[in-house]
């Protein structure tokens, strides 16, 4: 028992003999130079949209935005970043009633609407990396009015981002630079302020 004890001792020992002392280096990680993917859970305001007759339409409209908001990305950042359609459904009873009791004169109060998406998106198992509600209404805020487009969480990539854009028909090239500042905002500094910090 005496030598097997021993020999288990010298063992370690000459292992920590063995191994080199100073700093250790990190390791570098690869990034990604291929496209990065952000998925999108779109909501439509059921007081605004009927799901069955809208859903075509708006889909060709959403698809037409995110080119261009995936052309401003590009331009802004330097990396290729695809936007993904992950559904689109009705607004939950719940949030329709409070759209409509929140609705001031057909402006929509930023705040309360983010913050509800964000607390019954914790209620689910699949979260998008952003969940929009889509309006007819202009939004506003406690220093702003008249908005098409707002967002206050930054926590993309991190968690889900709640985001309220405004469904202007005739207006996808305006949508897609508004969806495409909501992203980049939506995000810590450093993707804010280019590729060389990606």
């Amino acid at each position: 028992m005496r030598t097997l004890l021993g020999a288990v001792i010298f063992s370690l020992v000459m292992l920590c003999l063995s191994v080199k002392s100073g700093c250790v280096k990190p390791l570098q990680t690869r990034q990604n130079r291929g496209n990065t993917y952000i998925t999108i859970a779109y909501l439509l305001d059921k007081n605004d949209f009927d799901k069955e007759d809208a859903v075509p339409e708006v889909r060709k409209w959403l698809e037409n935005v995110h080119e261009k908001a995936q052309e401003e990305l590009k331009k802004a950042v330097g990396v290729s970043i695809q936007l993904k359609i992950t559904e689109i459904n009705e607004t939950s009873e719940e949030l329709s009633r409070r759209l409509k009791a929140w609705d001031n004169r057909g402006h929509v109060y930023g705040g309360w609407i983010l913050g509800f998406v964000k607390a019954e998106s914790m209620n689910r198992t699949a979260n998008p990396d952003i969940t929009c509600v889509l309006t007819k209404h202009t939004i506003y805020n406690d220093f702003d009015s008249g908005m098409l487009a707002y967002s206050v969480h930054q926590s993309l990539c991190v968690s889900m981002v709640p985001m309220l854009l405004t469904y202007k028909a005739d207006e996808v090239d305006e949508s897609g630079k508004r969806l495409s500042e909501l992203i980049r905002n939506g995000t810590t500094d450093r993707f804010k302020n280019g590729a060389e910090n990606v």
